[in-house]
């Protein structure tokens, strides 16, 4: 009797807790909850009952923090939520320092932040450590899309933009 109360106690406590959505999934919800407030509030949720914490979900919990900061009203709730996804992406690059995506997610983040937060400080590190690790990824769709970002965005010299053309195809 103990046994079985054990293990239906045990299977009802994973099944609270979610599995790791695939990259792929992330990235969908992820551009979907660029614009729609609910789904970046369903992403948030689903990204906090994600276990483990990796560094590249912890990332994806951050950008979404600051997604929906563009989704706030108030001004105070703007400023709540850049700050909890900036201070969340630390944790995240500290976790995995060379992973292209979250440096990636930063970026994108930072680089369309108003000047006037003061949140943007990691843009030319992240540029820069994008551009070294860049090269040795295999992932052609997240290499395609940095690059277009990065050439998007002018935040590459010319030569910079010349070397990042290779990952447009």
């Amino acid at each position: 009797m103990n046994i079985r109360l054990l293990l239906c106690c045990l299977l009802l406590t994973i099944s609270l807790f979610a599995q790791a959505p695939t990259v792929a999934t992330l990235r969908a919800d992820f551009k979907k909850a660029a614009d729609d407030e609910s789904a970046a509030t369903s992403l948030l949720e689903k990204l906090q009952r994600v276990v483990p914490q990796t560094p590249l979900i912890i990332g994806y919990t951050a950008a979404t923090e600051t997604i929906l900061a563009k989704h706030a009203f108030m001004p105070t709730s703007k400023y709540s939520w850049c700050k909890k996804g900036i201070n969340r992406f630390k944790v995240a690059i500290a976790g995995d320092p060379d992973n292209l995506e979250i440096r990636f997610l930063r970026i994108a983040v930072e680089a369309n932040l108003p000047g006037f937060l003061n949140m943007s400080g990691d843009v030319p590190a992240d540029k820069q450590k994008i551009m070294t690790l860049l090269p040795a990824s295999t992932d052609k769709a997240l290499n395609k899309d940095v690059a277009e970002f990065l050439i998007k965005q002018h935040l590459c010299t010319g030569a910079e933009e010349s070397a990042l053309k290779k990952y447009l195809h």
